[in-house]
């Protein structure tokens, strides 16, 4: 959830000598979203989010920057989630949960 701050998020990347594969929404309000767009440019990583919030993202109405007074709409995810998707990140699976 980059909800900003992306200079430090990729910083830390640097630092630790990782390579962002996924950026995973948990959900779509703007303070969870608001760095996707900047951090994938920086690093080609895949937007995913449930398939519920995917909307979210392209709409300042949806994700609730229009009602702080600032109009937030991102590109669309790469992929939406559902429950029991598995994201595979070397030996390391994640399982989706819906909750």
């Amino acid at each position: 959830d980059p909800g900003g701050d992306v200079p430090r998020i990729l910083q830390e990347l640097n630092k630790q000598g990782l390579k962002l594969k996924y950026i995973v929404n948990t959900h779509g309000h703007y303070d969870h979203v608001a760095g996707n767009d900047q951090l994938r440019e920086a690093t080609g990583a895949e937007v995913l989010i449930h398939s519920l919030d995917a909307e979210m993202l392209t709409s300042s109405r949806g994700n609730l920057s229009l009602l702080m007074g600032f109009n937030l709409a991102l590109k669309p995810a790469d992929r939406t989630l559902a429950e029991g998707d598995i994201l595979r990140l070397g030996e390391i699976e994640l399982k989706v949960l819906h909750t």
